[in-house]
């Protein structure tokens, strides 16, 4: 079972305003650094020439980085249990959240903060 938490201080939060797609969702997450982003995009592209599986393949690895990188949400279920986070439950996300999220955990920062983060870490 994931750490509810990170104790070394690195991670981030955010809160996703919620829109007539979604709610509003609080995540927090260890944002994922240039060298992480570079593989992933050049994996990515690498499956996505391969046809339809190599694209299945491409979103399936995207989702599973994404679900790494959370480390907590209060994102409910449909039983109002807090959700799992797991490559399913991330992949099953509505996808205007989705995207959102992703953006979160690897969007670029100030490259002065992203330089201190990518010291830290």
């Amino acid at each position: 079972m994931p750490a509810p938490f990170t104790s070394d201080g690195y991670t981030r939060d955010e809160i996703i305003t919620a829109t007539p797609r979604h709610p509003e969702v609080q995540i927090v997450y260890r944002p994922m650094l240039t060298a992480e982003r570079r593989r992933l995009t050049l994996q990515t592209v690498r499956l996505n020439s391969r046809g339809p599986d190599g694209i299945d393949a491409a979103s399936q690895l995207v989702i599973a980085a994404v679900a790494a990188k959370l480390v907590g949400w209060d994102l409910l279920d449909s039983t109002g249990k807090l959700s799992e986070i797991c490559p399913a439950t991330v992949g099953a996300l509505e996808p205007n959240l989705f995207e959102k999220i992703y953006a979160a955990v690897a969007g670029f920062d100030d490259p002065a903060d992203e330089e201190e983060t990518n010291a830290k870490n």
